[in-house]
């Protein structure tokens, strides 16, 4: 269980505005705070400069997707841990403090302006600023050892695989953010739902080969159910 003090480090230290200095963090606990934390408002961050800028929405979006790429070990770290846990009720005692460090932002976008808040941001992502291993150095540690004795499941792993591969082909295709996140959603449980493991284990080498996956017999046999995880694409129906 993540601490009220771990998660109160967080949401001073997350929340403060450019260039005041990050707190590090002493242990694995905290570390997994942190980045629980940062995963939240970095999502909300997106949703309030997407809104504040609606013509600029699919920057944030892709900057948004870099920083989870960033900070690909990470993150899987944190996955690993919320898998041991009630991840809703982890959610819920994390929402004050994410509430807290949006109020903090927009507050220090109204002194500031949203535009030089916003793009603070994109700057910070685009030279590596905000990655975790820069920004925090010991809680990349502790998250990298905590993921080498906690790896995600294979099964867990492959769906957050499938999962981040489709959204990055689909939002490349220019399918809207919120739109490939439902969609490869629904397209990763059908096939792990509905494939058999050595249809799996296919599907990944051919994928890994570079090939025509959709060309699979297993493909062809779910064809109906991942029909309903049609991706709407910007511009067309």
């Amino acid at each position: 269980m993540l601490n009220s003090a771990a998660l109160i480090l967080l949401a001073l230290s997350a929340s403060q505005v450019q260039k005041l200095p990050y707190v590090d963090v002493e242990n694995t606990e905290q570390a997994l705070a942190m980045v629980a934390m940062d995963l939240r408002i970095v999502e909300e961050t997106r949703l309030y400069c997407g809104a504040e800028f609606p013509l600029a929405k699919r920057l944030f979006d892709y900057h948004s997707l870099l920083w989870i790429t960033n900070n690909e070990p990470e993150i899987a770290a944190v996955e690993s841990y919320l898998l041991t846990i009630d991840r809703a009720k982890q959610e819920s005692k994390m929402a004050p403090f994410v509430a807290n460090a949006m109020t903090n932002l927009k507050s220090a976008a109204k002194r500031l302006g949203s535009d030089i808040i916003c793009n603070g941001g994109i700057e910070q992502i685009k030279t590596g600023e905000s990655n975790i291993a820069n920004r925090t150095p010991k809680a990349s540690v502790f998250l990298k050892e905590y993921l080498r004795d906690h790896p995600l499941p294979a099964s867990e792993a492959g769906k957050r695989n499938m999962s981040q591969g489709c959204i990055a082909q689909s939002f490349n295709k220019n399918a809207d953010l919120e739109d490939a996140r439902a969609t490869c959603k629904c397209i990763t449980n059908v096939i792990y739902k509905e494939f058999t493991e050595v249809e799996l284990a296919e599907l990944d080498q051919v994928a890994r080969a570079k090939g025509n996956a959709v060309s699979l017999l297993s493909f062809e046999r779910v064809k109906p159910k991942l029909a309903a995880c049609r991706i709407p694409v910007a511009g067309h129906n």
